[in-house]
């Protein structure tokens, strides 16, 4: 695969690196294709640079050595944009534009998959076509129903409901949800209650759907036969992918210990029932050859991967091990790195998204860094017991992949886990353990006591796992928040930390990356520090005017609603939190005015007319509610999100100043 392309390449004698992994260059420059893509989307641009590789390439053709090396890398280059740019420009081109619409729309939904729910809203994705339309384009929405509403797959509704585009609210702290159903091509949401649907059809499920179907029941009524509660939604989680049952106190304690990703079936899982099933093949190597045992082995991942519910994590993580595995037991030479990024490639041809994927980004980067940091981190300790070998083996895996992924995770998440270590270090035995029950429950429930004990045993597992989690969760500041990066700074870390690492030969170019290292980590330092001392108000993207006063470590959050809806105001509260946090206090100013005093600061809010009236020390600030009341303008003056402005809270969170 990748080498035999090197192997061609071998004119290119400046260029030795290439030769070995071609894929990870040519991978950045595809995925700077779909970045650029993404951003600006231009048939010029598509059309320039598929006319600038085949300019490269018939230059390569027809002049000398020197110009044919340049030209061939740029023509590679500029073929590799192209591929990206040509796969994001069909992505986006084939969705309907809600523009075109009124906001309620006419369309045929056929359900594409449901989760059901006793309590709440139900949700599922479905593949729409808007009977209004001229061109008769089909896009997937996801959609939300009462409990009491029964979908099940291939069934075909039309409904008469709002389509909503997926927007963030901008809050600080706040999940990107807009990019997360971007990534999977879905833009749009709708919430169908039961007047607003007619079942047109109902088609039975096909032979294989059946049979997975069954399969899917079958192992969740299994599990449902030996555990209950917290075990049996933990569980469902790390074996079958499901996380409907899990509450979100249980989803807390895992994040913040940093093991968030036992729960969601990614490489983690896939590595480790790779290496379980490896392990089981050698007790038949009697019967069956390696090559053919590996084999069968990709095969039970695949149908695997279907049980869980094909989801693009799963998807992602096996095609990934398929590639590295099949490079290294079929390929005379094979190079990890490149093999990695070959299928990194694959993928971004079929779902160029990916790229923007939190999952994809952290996966590919602590694979990164298994790879290439492990050995050296391997090397710190050559401890001769065998059991603390094993563990500290496992330790230098966990640290070479958080390695490559800590700067991310700040990023995004704005949190550390201060024990990951501790934390991933008992869940490397415990989530493997697990998961190794929950294949031998599925072969041996049947079988009477040995089935129970391993029901048994499973339970005994999970109860150990949780109990760990929480122990860790509580340990004195187990969890650091308040980390808001700019993005360049997790490129800069990310790669200091690789050199850091990396480098051993060179004393004097490891002594410059550990300076710049230590500069780059008193900027996090900097700007976590603002973050906790920052003083300040912030208006959040609410329905109901809610506003954080923050003054420094003292946090007062004001609502305009009562009380039995403050779990509401609380769940956009906790996200901001991560990016300021602090002591916080709730109070409800419905129906009166407040008079408050925070430092020496004064704070008044009032009514006046439909509006409200903010005043901070001598500074007033107005918030519009009413179209109606926007002849009072001021620089000071702000709107609610349903009044369209540019000034408009629907275009996110407002921080105002509280100097000292």
């Amino acid at each position: 695969m990748g080498n035999s392309f090197g192997n061609n390449l071998r004119f290119l004698e400046f260029t030795p690196v290439f030769q070995k992994q071609p894929f990870l260059y040519l991978f950045i420059f595809q995925a700077f294709g779909v970045v650029v893509g993404n951003s600006i989307l231009s048939f010029e641009i598509l059309f320039s640079s598929f006319g600038i590789s085949i300019l490269a390439f018939l230059v390569y053709l027809n002049f000398n050595d020197f110009l044919k090396k340049w030209s061939f890398l740029l023509g590679l280059a500029s073929l590799f944009f192209f591929l990206g740019y040509l796969t994001i420009y069909l992505f986006c081109s084939h969705s309907f534009q809600l523009e075109e619409f009124e906001k309620s729309a006419n369309f045929k939904m056929k359900v594409i998959e449901f989760q059901p729910k006793k309590d709440g809203w139900s949700k599922g994705i479905g593949e729409v076509t808007l009977l209004d339309s001229k061109e008769k384009k089909n896009e997937r929405i996801v959609f939300y129903c009462q409990s009491n509403s029964v979908f099940d797959v291939n069934d075909y509704l039309l409904v008469q409901s709002d389509l909503i585009p997926i927007q963030n609210k901008g809050n600080p702290g706040e999940f990107d949800m807009e990019l997360f159903w971007k990534t999977k091509g879905i833009r749009t949401m709708s919430f169908i209650d039961e007047n607003s649907f007619k079942l047109l059809d109902r088609y039975e499920r096909s032979f294989f759907q059946e049979s997975i179907y069954s399969l899917q029941t079958s192992f969740n009524k299994m599990l449902e036969s030996h555990l209950e509660g917290e075990n049996l939604a933990v569980a469902k989680a790390i074996i079958l992918g499901d996380k409907s049952m899990l509450d979100s106190e249980t989803k807390n304690s895992f994040s913040a210990t940093g093991a968030m990703h036992v729960l969601a079936v990614s490489g983690l899982h896939i590595g480790l029932i790779l290496q379980i099933l490896m392990e089981v093949a050698k007790f038949f190597s009697r019967f069956i050859s390696r090559k053919r045992a590996v084999l069968s082995i990709l095969i039970l991942l695949w149908i695997y991967s279907i049980l869980t519910g094909f989801s693009p994590s799963v998807i992602r993580s096996i095609f990934m091990f398929t590639i590295l595995v099949l490079a290294q037991f079929f390929g005379k030479e094979q190079n990890n790195i490149n093999s990695l990024f070959f299928s990194a490639f694959v993928l971004l041809l079929f779902q160029p998204m990916f790229l923007y994927d939190i999952g994809f980004q952290l996966s590919y980067l602590a694979m990164v860094g298994i790879y290439t940091l492990y050995r050296p981190i391997e090397s710190w300790f050559q401890p001769k017991n065998k059991i603390i070998k094993y563990f500290w083996q496992g330790t230098a895996v966990g640290f070479a992949a958080q390695c490559m992924t800590v700067p991310l995770t700040l990023y995004y998440f704005h949190q550390f886990p201060n024990y990951f270590a501790i934390a991933n270090l008992g869940l490397m035995v415990v989530s493997g353990l697990v998961l190794g029950l929950g294949i031998a429950l599925f072969a041996l429930h049947y079988i009477p006591l040995i089935g129970k004990l391993t029901g048994f045993l499973l339970m005994i597992s999970i109860a150990g796992m949780l109990w760990f989690i929480q122990w860790v969760e509580h340990l004195p500041g187990a969890v650091a928040y308040g980390f808001n990066l700019p993005f360049i700074l997790v490129p800069i870390i990310s790669f200091l930390t690789f050199f850091l690492v990396k480098i051993t030969s060179n004393r004097l170019i490891w002594k410059i990356t550990a300076v710049a290292f230590s500069i780059s980590l008193i900027l996090v330092i900097y700007y976590r520090w603002n973050s906790l001392n920052d003083s300040h108000i912030c208006v959040l993207n609410q329905n109901k005017l809610s506003l954080i006063v923050k003054n420094k470590n003292q946090l007062i959050c004001l609502y305009n609603d009562d009380y039995q809806n403050l779990e509401k105001i609380k769940f956009t509260a906790e996200s901001y939190l991560k990016c300021f946090p602090g002591k916080i206090q709730y109070i409800s100013f419905r129906n009166k005015n407040m008079n408050l005093e925070i430092s020496k600061h004064k704070l008044n809010i009032m009514k006046e007319n439909s509006d409200f009236i903010l005043k901070i020390d001598n500074q007033k600030f107005r918030f519009v509610h009413s179209e109606k009341s926007t002849n009072k303008l001021t620089p000071y003056t702000f709107f609610m999100p349903w009044i369209e402005n540019s000034k408009s809270l629907n275009k996110g969170a407002i921080i105002l100043p509280l100097n000292s």
